[in-house]
C-alpha cells in the first residue's frame, strides 16, 4: 500500500478517488438524462458511454506516455 501513497497522504488519495467516482457517476447519469430528452433512451446511454469510453481510451494512452518519460 506504500506504493499507491504515503500513510500521511492516504487521505488525500481516498478522498481523489471517491471524488472521481461520485464525479463518473453524476455526469453520467445526468448525460444520459439530458440525451434522452432528444433521442432515445438507448441512443442516449450509447452516445454516453462512447464518450466515457472514448475519455478513458486517451487518459489510458496519455498516461502510458507520460510513463516512459
Amino acid at each position: 500500500m506504500d506504493k499507491l501513497a504515503p500513510p500521511e497522504r492516504r487521505g488525500e488519495v481516498t478522498a481523489a478517488f471517491t471524488t472521481c467516482v461520485y464525479t463518473g457517476v453524476i455526469v453520467s447519469a445526468i448525460g444520459v438524462g439530458l440525451l434522452s430528452d432528444a433521442l432515445a433512451l438507448r441512443v442516449a446511454f450509447t452516445a454516453v458511454t462512447a464518450a466515457i469510453a472514448a475519455c478513458a481510451a486517451f487518459t489510458a494512452l496519455w498516461n502510458a506516455r507520460h510513463r516512459e518519460e
